[in-house]
């Protein structure tokens, strides 16, 4: 049988030191690259201890907040949105904070009567805190109300006066994130209608509301919807926002022609709309 021949290749120790200088020229290469990745993808803050943190122990969930400084006034503006978590509902809301050893006075929310699962906006006015735009703060808040479910008299429905004799309770929670600059306008009113007229025999012509604070809509705001005149009638005057979009939708009629100023009150807050019933023939 014939044997195969092993072929022996040259060994030459210059080559061997190319490819390995070769080899840890592209290494160090990688680990560059990835350092410089790291450098630009990963936090500056990895552990997450400067984070947005909006939340209370009991009583209330917040959804968001924004606190903003106003370099021109030395003074800054904190804005909290929350809503009741109880099973009844919050008389005269109040909020306080605590920033760098200044405890603010008392700031009445809005509404003054907060229905349970219904949304509320507290503000409050911080002077000499040493709050700039950028800088980061954390502080603790209390939400002060009076609690329906503690007072044995109350009568269900859209009346503060049936528990305005409720005991006080304390609602602490924690606030921290960045300054910004400060806003204005941050809390708004959209109100709009189907059609804008609608004949006067009882058709509905639908209304939409929205509230909005930081620009984004409330899901649970309670808006209240009136008209300027007796002739024309709301189906609902009051309703909640829709937790999809946060709109509120009622409806207004009338049996008799004629123009009709409706407005939708969110707290302190009201817009209007003109609606043209034509006089049905």
């Amino acid at each position: 049988m014939e044997s195969k021949g092993v072929i022996f290749r040259p060994y030459y120790k210059g080559q061997s030191n190319a490819e390995y200088a070769i080899v840890v020229t592209w290494a160090l290469v990688i680990v560059s690259v990835a350092i410089v990745g790291l450098y630009f993808f990963v936090p500056s803050n990895p552990t997450g201890s400067q984070t947005q943190v909006c939340s209370f122990d009991t009583g209330a969930y917040c959804y968001d907040f924004t606190m903003g400084a106003n370099a021109i006034a030395g003074s800054s503006s904190m804005l909290l949105l929350a809503d009741n978590q109880n099973q009844y509902p919050l008389i005269d809301p109040k909020m306080t904070m605590n920033i760098n050893g200044f405890n603010t006075s008392p700031m009445s929310c809005m509404p003054n009567y907060v229905a349970p699962g219904e949304s509320f906006i507290c503000t409050a006015s911080i002077w000499g805190s040493g709050l700039s735009a950028g800088k980061y703060f954390k502080a603790p808040v209390y939400v002060q109300a009076r609690y329906c479910g503690l007072n044995s008299s109350f009568v269900s429905g859209l009346s503060a006066g049936s528990c305005a004799a409720a005991p006080v309770e304390t609602y602490e929670g924690t606030v921290a994130g960045y300054v910004v600059n400060q806003e204005s306008n941050t809390i708004g009113i959209q109100l709009s209608a189907q059609t804008y007229n609608a004949i006067a025999d009882g058709s509905y012509d639908n209304i939409y509301a929205t509230v909005t604070a930081f620009g984004t809509p409330i899901r649970s705001a309670g808006i209240n919807f009136t008209v300027n005149s007796t002739n024309f009638k709301i189906s609902s005057p009051f309703v909640m926002s829709a937790a999809n979009g946060g709109v509120a939708t009622t409806s207004i009629y009338a049996t008799q022609g004629g123009n009709v100023v409706v407005s939708a009150a969110y707290g302190s807050y009201t817009t209007n709309i003109i609606i043209e019933f034509q006089q049905a023939t």
